[in-house]
């Protein structure tokens, strides 16, 4: 059934890796019956339209090098990311409020920062864009969620396996500590049976 009474224009759906952010993002197209669209596909539109000179913490994620490098710095390369991407978005949100065209947003290159402003590409969305973010606090559950999602995780050696998730971890607690000093709502994928009605409960 689709939901006809929204009154928001843009739904961000943030969160670090392996939180459930897509799936439960086609769970709530159907139900708002809207678009969706997911910022890996802006990601790799910047990353293809520029050089390393340009965007260098894009250029990153993509080398053999970052997989050398510690969890923390991987964090920290994500972050950059994150502000990147997201100020790239602004123009993609403010298109969608101004033409009336509602749309689910969802990826963890949004930013609890860029999720809170009121004003994006000069233009003032007022209460025309919703936020939420999943974050998973239980760094074990993201591993279990990491080897069941496949995606070649379970290919690498256990070692690149604890890394990869604690970043992950480490980029959501960065990610819940800034939606708290927002004002943006953070809910935990668990239980994933009510995760959809919890996140309709902050757009109506």
């Amino acid at each position: 059934m689709v939901d006809t009474t929204v009154d928001w224009k843009v739904l961000l759906i943030g969160g670090h890796s392996g939180t459930g952010k897509t799936v439960v993002a086609r769970h709530l197209t159907q139900h708002f019956g809207v678009g969706l669209a997911e910022v890996d596909d802006f990601r790799l539109v910047l990353e293809r339209m520029s050089t390393p000179s340009q965007l260098p913490a894009l250029h990153k994620m993509t080398t053999v090098e970052s997989e050398d490098k510690s969890p923390v710095e991987r964090c920290a390369t994500l972050i950059t990311v994150g502000q990147t991407v997201s100020y790239a978005l602004e123009i993609v949100v403010a298109n969608h409020v101004a033409t009336n065209t509602p749309m689910i947003l969802e990826g963890d290159g949004i930013i609890p920062s860029f999720a809170a402003q009121r004003v994006f590409a000069n233009l003032d969305v007022e209460s025309a864009v919703r936020a939420v973010f999943i974050i998973e606090d239980n760094e074990e559950r993201l591993f279990e969620n990491a080897t069941t999602r496949g995606r070649g995780f379970t290919q690498l050696s256990l070692a690149r396996q604890q890394s990869q998730v604690h970043q992950s971890w480490l980029y959501g607690q960065w990610l819940k500590q800034e939606a708290i000093q927002h004002g943006v709502p953070v809910v935990s994928p668990l239980p994933w049976e009510t995760l959809a009605e919890r996140i309709i409960a902050y757009c109506v």
